[in-house]
């Protein structure tokens, strides 16, 4: 099992398919976590579930005005708009 958010990996390689972009390793993943935690544009924190592993709860941490704004981006960016 994925040690980030079953939601943000599940959805990943779906939004790789329809971008034309080739998905990375789940390490690499992990990595640009941390990067954009660390540009303060999310924020991530490892939770223990004993047995169960561990998880990365991620939250957006930008205003709804921010989080629309790169919504549209990337949409234009990637040409998803279809």
């Amino acid at each position: 099992m994925s040690p980030f958010a079953p939601f943000v990996y599940d959805a990943y390689p779906g939004f790789c398919d329809r971008a034309g972009l080739r998905t990375l390793a789940a390490r690499a993943f992990g990595d640009l976590l941390a990067e954009l935690d660390m540009y303060a544009l999310i924020r991530s924190r490892v939770l223990s579930k004993a047995r169960y592993g561990r998880t990365r709860e991620i939250t957006i941490d930008a205003s709804d005005d921010v989080i629309d704004k790169l919504y549209a981006a990337v949409q234009m960016n990637f040409d998803l708009g279809r």
